[in-house]
C-alpha cells in the first residue's frame, strides 16, 4: 500500500471483502465481490466540472479540465449523488478499466433524492469498468440507482446520453419510489455489459424495493424503468447488450409512455410473488419492452434470440397511460423462449379491448408477443396477484396477439395449463390473436375423473398455414394399456374432454390452416413418453375441439359369431368385425373354433392379404363364398410379400362372377419378392364365370403350397381365350422380360373336374406337383380343346417321385 503518497494526496481508504461468485451459466455476478481488498474512498460527486479544491483532483483522477476521470484502483464513492453530470458542452468519460467502480448512497431524510448515478448531459457520460457497483438507499424518501433524464428536462431536440461498459450491479430502495434504472423523457442509454439486480441472499433476497410496501400501486417500484416526459411527450430508449439477473420486490423492466423503447437480450427475472402491488416481470404501456429477440432495422422483432431466459413474474400490456396527449397509440411486449432451458411462469396481461380503448376520442391498443420454441416453456399461472386495472380491462385470460411456436412438431414450445385455486375453478384460459408453428399444451385431470381436464381453455383467433398443436394429459387413472372396452372408452372419452379445451375460432368461417392433436403420455413434463395420441377435429358451430370415437365394446375370448360379410386383410382397423366377434386376436391371429362361413357380395374377395394373415380353424370347415361379381372376382388374393397361411380342416371356395372368375389369385413380376400362400387341410374349389375362370390362378414369381387334397369344379361356360380360358389348377408365368414361372404344390390327392383343363402349367418353366394321385375329369360337352393335364414351357408332376433337382425319376 502506498500509505505516506495516498494520505498525503487527500484519498482516504475502505478495506471490504467483497465475494465474487457466477451466477449459472448466465455468467453474471453476484453483488459482491472480491477477496479483501482496499477500496480508495471519495465522498465528492463528479460532476464534469474541474474543481481545484476537489479531492478528483488532488488525486489526479480528473483529466482535461473535467472532461476525463482516470481511476487506477478499485474505488468507492460514498455520497449520494455520487455522479452528477448536467448539460455540459463536451462529453465526460469516466474510465476504471480493468477496476471496480463502487456508488454508495444511503440517506435517510425526506428532503433528499439518491440518484447514485446521475448524467443528464446530451454530449453523454460514458463509464467504463470492470465492475460498476451501485447502491442507492433512502428510507424517507425517494432513491433511483442510476438516472438518467426526468420530468423537468427540455431537451427535446437531443437525447441525454449514458453508456455504460461493463457489467453493472445495482441495489435501490426508497420510501414512494425505489428505482434501480430510472429514465424519463428523451434519453439514450446503453449497457454493454450484464446487469445485475439479486443480492443472492435468502434472508435480504430483494435487491430493488420500495420502504414499507409504500408507493402508488406497480409505479413506484422497478428494477429498470424508462417513462415519458409529459411536457416533451418523449420517452426513452434503453439498450442493454447483456444479460439481466433481476430479483426483486417490484417490476421487473417497466416502459412508460411517450414511445419508450427497453430491448435486452436475455437472462433471469424474478419478481416477489408475495407482493400487494401487482408488480410486473416485464410491463408496457404506450411504449415497448422487448427482451430477447432479433430485430430489424425499424425495431420490429423478427426472431427469438438464442439466450437463456427465466422469468418469474406475469407479463403486462397495461393501459395505464393513455390519455389524449400520449404520442404512441401502441402497447408492445415482445419475449423470445428459444432454448430448452428458457421457462417463464406468469399471466399475460394485456388490459386492452380488441377493438382498442378510447381516450378522448383517440384509439390505442396493446399486445403481447410470444417465441416460444425448442422445448422452451410456459406456465400459464398467475404469479401473485394482477394488479387492478386503469383505464383498462380487469384480468380474465391470458391473452397474446402474436403467438410463434417451433417450426416444427419436434421444435415445439411446452404450455402447461394449470388448475384454479380451488377444484371448482378450471385455471386461466388462453387466448391467441395470431398463431403460427407448433406447440404442446399439457393439462392435468383428476385421478378419480379423468374427463375431469384441469386447465383453462386454449382459444387460437387464426392460424398461419401448415401450424399444428397439441394437448397432453397424463395418464394417471387410465389404463391405456389394456385391452377392456371399459378402459378404451374411458381413455377415448379423456381424449375428447381434452379435445374441448381447444378452441379454433376461424374454422367455423372456412379456415383449415391449424391440425390438432390429443394425447395421452405418462406423464406431465415434455420428457413423457406418449401413450396415445389421436387426431383433433373441429365443430363447424363454433371450432371447438373434439376427438370422435367409436365406443369399443369387449372382446370375446371365444368365437361369438359363425357367419361373416367382411374380407379378412390382416389390418385391425379394417378387420373390426372379427375383433369384435372374438376371431382375430391380440397376435393378429385369426381363430376359428367353429365351422364358419365367409360372404361377400359383389365381387370382393374374403381374404385380401394387405398384412400378415395367419387363419386358424383347425379341425373345422371354413367357406369362402364371393357371388354376384360382375367383373374379375377372387375368392381368396395373395400378392403382397406378407405372410399367408390358412389351416382348416375343409376349406371351401366358391366364386360366381359374369365374367373372370378366380378361387385363388396370385400374381407377381417382381423378382425381389415372392408372395407365397400355405394351406393346412382339404381345399375345395368351385368357381364358375363366363370369361376366364380358374380354380388356382398363381402367376410370375408365386408359390401356392397345399397341405392336403384338392377338389376342384370348374365350369369356364366355354369363355375366355380358346383353351387358356379355363383351368382348375393353373400356373404360369408373368408377362414381359423378366419372365419368371410360378409354383404349384399339392401335397395329397387331387379331384378335378368341369368345363376346364384340370392342370396346366404355362409358360416360364412354371410347375405344378402333385404328390399324390386323384382324378380328373373334362366335360366332353366342351367346346375347347381341354386336357386333364397341359403343359407349355412348364412342368406338371403327378404321383411320381422327384429328386432333389424337382426331377421325376419313379413313380
Amino acid at each position: 500500500m502506498k500509505e505516506y503518497s495516498k494520505w498525503k494526496s487527500g484519498k482516504r481508504f475502505l478495506t471490504a471483502a467483497i465475494t465474487l461468485s457466477l451466477l449459472g451459466s448466465l455468467g453474471l455476478y453476484s453483488p459482491a465481490a472480491y477477496a479483501e481488498e482496499d477500496f480508495e474512498e471519495y465522498t465528492g460527486s463528479i460532476t464534469g466540472k474541474e474543481d481545484n479544491a476537489s479531492e478528483y483532483v488532488m488525486a489526479h483522477i480528473t483529466k482535461d479540465g473535467g472532461k476525463n476521470y482516470k481511476f487506477t484502483d478499485d474505488s468507492l464513492i460514498k455520497t449520494n449523488q455520487g455522479v452528477k453530470v448536467g448539460d455540459l458542452d463536451y462529453p465526460v468519460n469516466i474510465d476504471a478499466s480493468g477496476h471496480v467502480l463502487k456508488f454508495y448512497g444511503h440517506v435517510n431524510d425526506k428532503h433528499t433524492l439518491v440518484h447514485a448515478v446521475e448524467a443528464n448531459s446530451k454530449k453523454g457520460v460514458t463509464i467504463t469498468a470492470k465492475k460498476l457497483i451501485i447502491d442507492a438507499g433512502n428510507t424517507k424518501s425517494r432513491a433511483e440507482g442510476i438516472s438518467v433524464g426526468g420530468q423537468g428536462g427540455t431537451n427535446k431536440d437531443a437525447p441525454y446520453r449514458l453508456t455504460i461498459n461493463g457489467d453493472t450491479d445495482i441495489r435501490a430502495h426508497g420510501a414512494n419510489y425505489g428505482l434501480g434504472m430510472y429514465l424519463c423523457g428523451n434519453a439514450e442509454v446503453t449497457v454493454n455489459g450484464n446487469v445485475t439486480m439479486n443480492t443472492h441472499d435468502e434472508k435480504n433476497p430483494w435487491a430493488v424495493y420500495v420502504e414499507n410496501d409504500g408507493g402508488f400501486s406497480y409505479y413506484g417500484g422497478s428494477a429498470i424503468y424508462a417513462g415519458n416526459n409529459y411536457e416533451l411527450q418523449l420517452g426513452p430508449k434503453l439498450t442493454v447488450n447483456g444479460l439481466v439477473d433481476l430479483k426483486v420486490n417490484a417490476n421487473g423492466v417497466f416502459a412508460n409512455g411517450g414511445h419508450s423503447d427497453i430491448y435486452f437480450r436475455g437472462g433471469n427475472i424474478e419478481i416477489n410473488k408475495d407482493n400487494t402491488k401487482g408488480y410486473y416481470a416485464l410491463l408496457a404501456e404506450c411504449a415497448t419492452t422487448t427482451m430477447n429477440m432479433e430485430r430489424d432495422e425499424n425495431k420490429v422483432p423478427v426472431r427469438a434470440g438464442s439466450a437463456k431466459v427465466t422469468i418469474k413474474g406475469n407479463v403486462g400490456a397495461s393501459a395505464g397511460a393513455i390519455n389524449v396527449a400520449e404520442p404512441e397509440p401502441y402497447t408492445r411486449v415482445n419475449l423470445g423462449l428459444a432454448t430448452p432451458d428458457s421457462s417463464w411462469t406468469g399471466v399475460a396481461y394485456n388490459a386492452f379491448k380488441d377493438e382498442g380503448n378510447d381516450a378522448g376520442g383517440k384509439k390505442f391498443f396493446g399486445e403481447i408477443n410470444l417465441w416460444l420454441q425448442n422445448g422452451a416453456s410456459w406456465t400459464n399461472e398467475a404469479w401473485g396477484e394482477p394488479p387492478d386495472a386503469y383505464f383498462g380491462e380487469d384480468f380474465s385470460e391470458s391473452h397474446l396477439k402474436r403467438l410463434v411456436g417451433g417450426e416444427s412438431a419436434d421444435k415445439a414450445g411446452h404450455i402447461f395449463q394449470k388448475p384454479g385455486e380451488d377444484e371448482d375453478s378450471e385455471g386461466i384460459n388462453i387466448r391467441v390473436d395470431d398463431y403460427k408453428g407448433f406447440t404442446n399444451v399439457y393439462y392435468g385431470h383428476k385421478d378419480e375423473k379423468p374427463t375431469n381436464i384441469l386447465g383453462g381453455t386454449f382459444t387460437v383467433t387464426k392460424a398461419q398455414p401448415g401450424s399444428g398443436i397439441t394437448l397432453i394429459t397424463d395418464s394417471k387413472g387410465l389404463n391405456v394399456d389394456s385391452s377392456k372396452a371399459a378402459d378404451k372408452n374411458l381413455a377415448s372419452a379423456t381424449l375428447n374432454a381434452l379435445a374441448n379445451k381447444l378452441f379454433y375460432t376461424a374454422y367455423k368461417n372456412g379456415e383449415t390452416n391449424l391440425a390438432g392433436k390429443v394425447e395421452i403420455a405418462e406423464g406431465l413434463t415434455s420428457s413423457s413418453l406418449s401413450k396415445r395420441m389421436e387426431d383433433v377435429t373441429f365443430k363447424e358451430s363454433n371450432g371447438q375441439g373434439q376427438y370422435l370415437y367409436t365406443p369399443a365394446s369387449d372382446i370375446p375370448e371365444e368365437q361369438t359369431e359363425t357367419a361373416f360379410t367382411d374380407t379378412i386383410t390382416g389390418v385391425k382397423a379394417k378387420d373390426m368385425k372379427y375383433v369384435d366377434t372374438g376371431v382375430r386376436k391380440e397376435d393378429g391371429t385369426y381363430k376359428f373354433t367353429k365351422d364358419s362361413e365367409i360372404t361377400v357380395a359383389a365381387g370382393g374377395p374374403a381374404v385380401n392379404v394387405e398384412e400378415d394373415v395367419i387363419i386358424r380353424a383347425d379341425g373345422k370347415a371354413l367357406k369362402m363364398k364371393t357371388v354376384e361379381g360382375s367383373g374379375t372376382v377372387y375368392g381368396i388374393n395373395q400378392s403382397t410379400a406378407k405372410k399367408a397361411e390358412i389351416t382348416a380342416k375343409n376349406l371351401d371356395v366358391e366364386v360366381t362372377s359374369t365374367s373372370r372368375a378366380e378361387g385363388i389369385h396370385m400374381a407377381n413380376s417382381n423378382a425381389a419378392i415372392r408372395p407365397e400362400m400355405t394351406i393346412n387341410g382339404n381345399v375345395n374349389l368351385k368357381v364358375s364365370g363366363t370369361a376366364n375362370t380358374l380354380g388356382a390362378y398363381i402367376q410370375g414369381n408365386s408359390r401356392l403350397t397345399v397341405n392336403g387334397n384338392v377338389t376342384a369344379d370348374v365350369d369356364g361356360h366355354n369363355g375366355g381365350f380358346s383353351y387358356y380360358g379355363a383351368t382348375g389348377l393353373y400356373s404360369t408365368s408373368n408377362m414381359g422380360p423378366n419372365s419368371m414361372g410360378a409354383d404349384i404344390t399339392v401335397n395329397g390327392n387331387v379331384d378335378l373336374k368341369g368345363k376346364a383343363h384340370g392342370i396346366f402349367a404355362n409358360a416360364g418353366g412354371s410347375k405344378v406337383t402333385v404328390n399324390g394321385g386323384g382324378s380328373i375329369e373334362v366335360d366332353k360337352a366342351s367346346t375347347n380343346p381341354y386336357a386333364a393335364i397341359r403343359a407349355e414351357d412348364g412342368v406338371v408332376n403327378m404321383n411320381v417321385k422327384l429328386d432333389s433337382s424337382g426331377n421325376a425319376v419313379g413313380s
